[in-house]
């Protein structure tokens, strides 16, 4: 499966399946940490609360940063364009 990403020079810039199933995977992994947070929060145990907050925030850093590197860089639309700009200035 193909996912189109843009317009680069005349040439289709797509994202391959590789590349989906390497998002997927992150979102997955960020899925499952993310459901951990309640369990450490109630726990009452600090430092591992925020350790694995802060494993969930660099996590979804990462994700969008791919998403980004594979979507976003390269191409024409408009609106891809915004996002990265808005991306950019936010970093």
């Amino acid at each position: 499966m193909w996912g189109i990403l843009g317009i680069e020079g005349g040439i289709t810039v797509e994202m391959n399946e590789q590349e989906q199933k390497q998002i997927i995977s992150r979102l997955r992994r960020l899925s499952g940490q993310a459901k951990s947070l309640e369990t450490v929060l109630m726990s009452g145990d600090n430092t591992k609360f925020v350790g694995q907050l802060q494993a969930v925030i660099a996590a979804s850093q990462a994700t969008l940063s791919q998403y980004a590197t594979y979507k976003l860089i390269g191409s024409e639309d408009e609106a891809d364009k915004k996002l990265l700009e808005r991306l950019i200035r936010r970093s």
